[in-house]
Order: structure tokens, then sequence, then C-alpha cells
């Protein structure tokens, strides 16, 4: 059985969350509702955790380009 998604969350450079998520098929489309966002670097943390096992947090950044 592969992971399960616990919280993937997006943030902008000023910290705000731009993208939320606990589901695993849900992606950001770049937008904050009807807004398009800005080419520009984004921080994300996923925390996801296979069954029967802790917890595990990655962190990374993702460049928007259009």
């Amino acid at each position: 059985m592969g992971p399960y998604l616990i919280q993937f969350i997006i943030y902008n450079r000023f910290g705000q969350i731009v993208f939320k998520t606990t589901d695993i098929n849900n992606g950001w489309d770049g937008m904050i509702g009807d807004e398009i966002q800005n080419m520009d670097s984004y921080v994300w943390i996923c925390t996801y955790q296979f069954e029967e096992q802790n917890p595990v947090v990655k962190k990374g950044t993702v460049v928007l380009v259009r």
C-alpha cells in the first residue's frame, strides 16, 4: 500500500499560503481563486505517511513558469 497524504501546502515568498490540500489527487493550478499568480519561486511542505510508520515531512521549492 502506498503513502497517504496528510497535508500539502504551498507558500509564496511572503509566507502566505497559496495552496493547501489533504487530497493526494488535488494539485495546484498556479492560481488563488480566480487570480493568476506571478511567475516566481514558491516553497512547498508535504507531510505523508506509510501504513504503520511515522509521518514524513519533505520540503522544497518550485518555480511557477507561464
